[in-house]
């Protein structure tokens, strides 16, 4: 609604703001009183939270669901947030590599800040992997 207002020397002007009284605390015009739109905000913010925990929880499920079925049990306790940090880091590398424990022991994300935490590390990495070779042990 346009209303035709008056400034100080009597000039007529135009003002995009409704010629209707305010009080304070209210909210904007043909909106209702200031309780009633607090109160259609905190549904409408319930409302959000209730899509927005539904769509994690979907998301949660799906990635569940995409874990190898002797890995879901520490995936589901990592995403419902009762693993221990140790289980929560082991959950996210095998995520991290397709859920294939040889890539965690061989991972090359050196700039990753779980790198040095990560699980299944070779406890000696000066060791040879693949053993002393036959001529090796035959100088033993």
């Amino acid at each position: 609604m346009v209303a035709v207002l008056s400034d100080r020397a009597g000039r007529k002007g135009r003002n995009d703001m409704s010629d209707t009284e305010i009080s304070p605390g209210a909210g904007p015009v043909g909106h209702g009183s200031g309780q009633e739109s607090t109160n259609a905000a905190r549904v409408w913010l319930d409302v959000v939270q209730t899509e927005s925990a539904l769509k994690t929880a979907g998301l949660r499920e799906e990635r569940i669901a995409e874990t190898l079925p002797r890995y879901q049990g520490i995936m589901r306790r990592a995403l419902d947030g009762t693993a221990s940090p140790r289980q929560a880091i082991k959950a996210f590398c095998l995520h991290c590599v397709g859920d294939l424990r040889d890539q965690i022991t061989n991972c090359t994300g050196y700039a990753c800040p779980l790198y040095a935490y990560r699980p299944y590390q070779d406890p000696d990495p000066d060791k040879d992997p693949d053993g002393p070779t036959a001529a090796e042990a035959q100088d033993e």
